[in-house]
């Protein structure tokens, strides 16, 4: 199946999300909702033995499990001139 996940979410993309699935895959994009601040769409990747969120903005910094709620997995991106 094409994700789509091929890059980065680019301004004007479209995002389509599973609620039902909040378990953690590694290599798979999730909606997070950052504890009183929002939301962000993260890849989650374990590292020495824990699982941490990452952005593909290297500018921005990982996250951690404690510091986030998963809304859901990310199961496919709509770029913006294709919708």
């Amino acid at each position: 199946m094409d994700d789509g996940t091929d890059r980065a979410i680019c301004e004007g993309d479209m995002v389509l999300v599973d609620t039902s699935i909040t378990s953690v895959q590694p290599g798979k994009l999730y909606v997070l909702e950052i504890l009183g601040d929002g939301y962000t769409i993260k890849q989650a990747r374990k590292l020495n033995g824990e699982w941490v969120w990452l952005p593909f903005n290297p500018e921005h910094p990982a996250l951690h499990p404690k510091e986030v709620r998963i809304v859901g997995q990310v199961y496919k991106v709509l770029r913006a001139g294709d919708v």
